[in-house]
């Protein structure tokens, strides 16, 4: 486990003029940038937006004369409201940077996110030769890496995917010479969510080499697919195939899928564009898409066409979906798309505008058309202005869908500024997808002090159509459609029945208020393409972070007043009893306090809940159980009178003796020890007299 350094005094940042579609309540009027420690060129990250803030895994290529250049790994942060979090072991830029205790920088590959809310990453070094690692970097920055498999063999990393329980390492198995046609052989090393002890095997690519390897997704239980150039024999075959195949639990091919496991990602005419491969992506519901742009990128407004391919989860071509399953529309190069809701998806575009940048976010509905219900007509457009000398701005990745429905969007900036200012930019859109779900009004119980108190049903409205949104208690649970209730947030959609539920005041007649939080969506973000080395950083994020500010819906419960005084009870009259005998009284409970109550017991005793109080007094809680005890009186017939009272309420059992007890005073067992000893004393003589009788015989 290695912590994470760094301790370098920040930059001046400079914020660019953000104007159109953002929020202003986010960063600076919308706009926020984080710059870098030291200079960089290539800027590949991974983000996701945690309860805390905006955090991100960031790789950084140092500005260097020669290859390879200097790496430098980080974690990095903002807060909610788009502030550079620079709260200790953050540097002054945000920044943890990691490095392991022999000081070598590490070359970030690329990153998924796990279940367990760790960030595992493919990671490479330079080390006499590349070296590759898993590591998990933890929210503090520090990194666990991988020892059982060979660093070396890791050095040929081609990419990364979470599989549902864990994650599967890609990488360059090497050309068997043995074989004659020279296959590329692939091997996959895998680990478990919350391991980095890897296992190895080589994947059965049926006969065909992996030329390349455009990237990687994970598709749940234990499964993934990858997006190959392949040939069929690399001593002799020159013809390239773009195909996308599903790997199982068992490294082996699915042949579920597509035409007998192969699904032909081949790109599909159009209007005879060019269109090179770039990833493989998929959403939410297990459906892919292999995405594609063209050239030349960022010239004018309708200039830079994307070029995506939908197959459904059976890994046929989905020609439902926009244009007979293929959707080309204005894309920027190397974008990070994001998937939500049922199908639906957010494509960035941008252009080059007279002194500045025009970035444009459109929105896409599950089949394939654009969602005019949101936006202007489904888009939201925003402009960064270049308010420095040399200024230019790069990327155009959709990093999260927050609680309001707005698109955070990220890339890169350089200016002339401070010597050469490198910076991250952050803009939070205006909604974009309709999380806003409309008031709930809950009833507001009256309870007893420290119980549950629990709400009757509301219905979920407001909400866009196909799309789900999160729903948890601040302080409580919640339960949808009549099922259990959870502390964990919730999917719900319109027209769901939702309960709340909270303990309450333990004080009587006391409020007390929580909020149930509806907002933010499950989301899968491609995160950023690092074309130069055809790998994929696939965030795949879909926890419950947008509820960090969603809408606030309270639920108000009241504790009744103190009340002791219990429900009726009565204690059975015993007679017949021996005179001075220990004598107990019938069992009963305690009902219809909420408070404790004392119990007094006048010439007797009291068993509460099995335990014998022989002083008379003891206290009470609602569904105790009780018993009386006494001794009965010494002489005949004799009524003896046992007062209770408990808080107030004035009882009385009655114990009336039967035979009186043996005269001679005391305590009664002196008279009868005294019987005892005559007794023997008695049988002791008549037994010396036989003796005697017998020697006169």
């Amino acid at each position: 486990m290695f912590a994470a350094v760094g301790t370098l005094a920040p930059l001046t940042s400079n914020a660019a003029t953000v104007s159109g579609d953002v929020d202003p309540g986010f960063g600076q009027s919308g706009y926020q940038e984080r710059v870098h420690s030291e200079p960089a060129f290539r800027n590949p990250q991974a983000l996701v937006e945690s309860m805390r803030g905006i955090d991100y895994a960031q790789g950084l290529d140092r500005e260097g004369i020669f290859y390879p250049h200097n790496q430098s790994l980080s974690l990095s942060g903002l807060l909610p409201n788009g502030t550079v979090d620079t709260e200790a072991p953050r540097n002054g830029f945000g920044e943890l940077l990691i490095q392991d205790g022999r000081d070598r920088e590490f070359e970030l590959l690329g990153i998924v996110m796990g279940r367990d809310n760790k960030r595992y990453a493919a990671l490479r070094t330079q080390d006499n030769g590349p070296a590759g690692y898993l590591g998990i970097i933890g929210a503090d920055g520090a990194i666990e890496l991988s020892t059982n498999a060979s660093a070396e063999d890791l050095g040929t990393i081609l990419a990364i995917a979470g599989t549902g329980n864990g994650v599967a390492l890609l990488a360059n198995g090497g050309i068997h010479r043995s074989d004659p046609n020279f296959d590329i052989f692939i091997d996959v090393y895998r680990a478990n969510y919350g391991s980095t002890a890897l296992e190895r095997e080589t994947i059965d690519t049926r006969g065909q080499s992996w030329y390349e390897i455009f990237g990687a997704v994970g598709l749940g239980d234990d499964r993934f697919a990858v997006l190959v150039s392949e040939l069929d024999d690399l001593a002799s075959d020159d013809t390239f195939e773009t195909l996308a195949y599903v790997v199982g639990p068992d490294n082996r091919i699915d042949t579920r899928y597509g035409n007998n496991g192969v699904i032909d990602a081949m790109p599909i005419e159009h209007s005879g564009d060019t269109f090179d491969v770039e990833y493989i992506a998929a959403d939410l519901q297990g459906r892919l898409y292999v995405v594609r742009s063209g050239n030349p990128q960022g010239g004018t407004e309708n200039f830079t066409p994307g070029h995506i391919t939908r197959y459904a989860a059976n890994g046929e071509l989905d020609t439902g979906w926009a244009s007979q399953g293929v959707l080309v529309a204005p894309m920027a190069r190397n974008a990070a798309l994001l998937f939500f809701g049922e199908g639906r998806m957010l494509v960035p575009h941008h252009f080059r505008t007279n002194g500045g940048r025009q970035y444009v976010v459109t929105a896409y509905s599950g089949d394939g058309s654009v969602d005019t219900s949101v936006g202007n007509s489904g888009q939201l457009t925003f402009v960064l202005t270049n308010d420095q000398p040399n200024e230019q701005h790069y990327g155009a990745q959709i990093a999260s869908i927050g609680s309001s429905g707005g698109a955070l969007v990220t890339g890169h900036k350089t200016d002339d500024a401070n010597g050469g200012t490198h910076a991250d930019w952050f803009v939070r859109t205006g909604p974009l997808v309709d999380l806003s779900a409309d008031p709930v009004s809950f009833d507001q119980p009256t309870v007893d002090p420290g119980t549950q108190a629990e709400s009757t049903a509301v219905t979920v409205s407001g909400l866009q159509d196909g799309v789900a949104a999160f729903a948890q208690m601040d302080s409580g649970e919640v339960s949808v459609n009549g099922g259990e209730f959870v502390s964990e947030p919730q999917l719900v959609s319109n027209g769901d029945s939702i309960r709340v539920r909270h303990v309450a005041s333990p004080s009587p007649t006391t409020d007390k208020t929580t909020f149930l939080r509806i907002g933010g969506t499950p989301i899968r973000a491609t995160g950023k393409q690092t074309r130069g080395f055809r790998f994929v950083q696939h965030a795949n994020y879909q926890g419950g972070a947008g509820l960090a500010n969603a809408d606030e819906f309270p639920f108000t419960s009241t504790t009744t007043a103190i009340d002791t005084e219990i429900d009726p009870i009565s204690f059975d009259a015993v007679t017949g009893v021996t005179g001075g005998q220990e004598v107990f009284s019938n069992t009963q409970t305690i009902t219809g306090i909420n408070a404790t109550a004392t119990i007094t017991v006048t010439d007797g005793g009291v068993v509460v809940n099995g335990t014998r109080f022989s002083s008379g007094v003891a206290n009470l809680d609602e569904g105790d159980v009780i018993r009386l005890f006494t001794n009965a009186a010494r002489t005949a017939d004799t009524q003896k009178l046992v007062d209770v009272s408990i808080s107030g309420v004035v009882l009385q059992w009655s114990v009336t003796s039967g035979e009186a007890a043996p005269s001679g005073g005391g305590s009664g067992s002196l008279p009868l020890l005294s019987l005892v000893l005559g007794l023997i004393a008695a049988i002791r003589l008549r037994g010396a007299a036989r003796l005697s009788d017998g020697a006169k015989a």
